[in-house]
């Protein structure tokens, strides 16, 4: 996905579920055929805020997306007393082939942490840290009054968990999410989340990977990265 920051003079032709009076979020188109783009654009009291796929932003402005697959971007606010969010789903038309994402149900809570960091700041070094340093396609996940969001990834292939005791398997890949509270007293609490498949040698088939000991190592990874 492409993104390019612009000014605010796109017209507004398709509204998300507004989380306040103070807060609205709109897109210039709801449908795009796949490699075009359009503009996402935002207003708060806030000074800063965060979308889902494009990152920390100011709290009011506009920014140009190119989804290579449909998407929902996610507007997190902290208003000061509460943190609001609003919701934009844009489909992708045309759509060429789509990364393989797992059913977000099947993630259960994993490796427990937690950061003394704003939560905008925190969400952004998750999107970032999952983008540049393994790297994966992310996604955002909210429902309504939850206090927490998930971020979740496509599957990759990840060399790190091949284990000198394997045998028969050719490849592991790992799904990843990150489930992400609230601040409560500046501090952000979450926990990481990894589904783990591996593909035997002379087969295509992926199966699920049951051990723990694989499942953990792939937990650490992320967590040792985020706690940083």
């Amino acid at each position: 996905m492409r993104a390019l920051l612009t000014g605010l003079s796109a017209p507004l032709l398709a509204l998300a579920v507004q989380a306040s009076a103070s807060t609205a979020f709109h897109s210039s188109q709801n449908k795009i055929n796949y490699g075009d783009s359009c503009t996402l654009t935002w207003s708060s009291v806030a000074s800063d805020a965060y979308i889902v796929g494009v990152g920390r932003v100011e709290g009011s402005g506009s920014v140009q997306v190119a989804p290579g697959a449909s998407t929902d971007y996610i507007l997190v606010v902290n208003s000061g007393k509460r943190i609001e969010y609003a919701k934009l789903h844009i489909d992708v038309m045309g759509l060429k082939g789509d990364e393989s994402y797992p059913d977000q149900d099947k993630f259960h809570p994993g490796l427990r942490d937690q950061k003394k960091v704003t939560y905008s700041e925190f969400l952004d070094t998750v999107m970032k840290t999952l983008q540049t340093k393994f790297p994966y396609h992310v996604r955002g996940a909210y429902l309504p009054p939850d206090h927490f969001m998930l971020v979740y990834t496509n599957w990759v292939v990840q060399q790190k968990l091949m284990l000198p005791t394997d045998k028969g398997i050719r490849r592991r890949q790992v799904a990843y999410a990150v489930h992400v509270n609230e601040p409560t007293n500046g501090v952000v609490a979450f926990d990481v989340r990894a589904l783990v498949q591996y593909q035997r040698m002379g087969e295509s088939e992926w199966r699920d990977d049951k051990d723990p000991q694989v499942n953990r190592m792939a937990e650490q990874m992320l967590q040792e990265s985020l706690s940083k």
